[in-house]
């Protein structure tokens, strides 16, 4: 269901809880981390934890590729850092 943002509106509203008592783990900048800021959620991107990678997967890792190269390159992120 995710990254649509109706998916994370409706955990939360089936978990009755706010976005301010929810964090997303995720390894996946376009569905994770797209999603859980959509609804201002805390969000933790860890390093991918698939072995093999299915063909859409693969699709988003290519452009995340771009966005970390940018992020890297303007210093707002660096890989294998971590927020405190």
């Amino acid at each position: 269901c995710k990254p649509f943002p109706f998916c994370f509106k409706k955990a939360m509203k089936d978990h009755g809880l706010k976005a301010n008592q929810i964090a997303i783990l995720g390894d996946q900048m376009y569905t994770d981390i797209l999603g859980g800021n959509i609804w201002g959620l805390y969000t933790i991107l860890t390093a991918p934890i698939a072995i093999k990678d299915r063909n859409i997967t693969k699709v988003f890792r290519f452009f995340e590729e771009l966005i970390y190269g940018y992020l890297e390159k303007k210093k707002l992120l660096k890989r294998g850092e971590f927020d405190d």
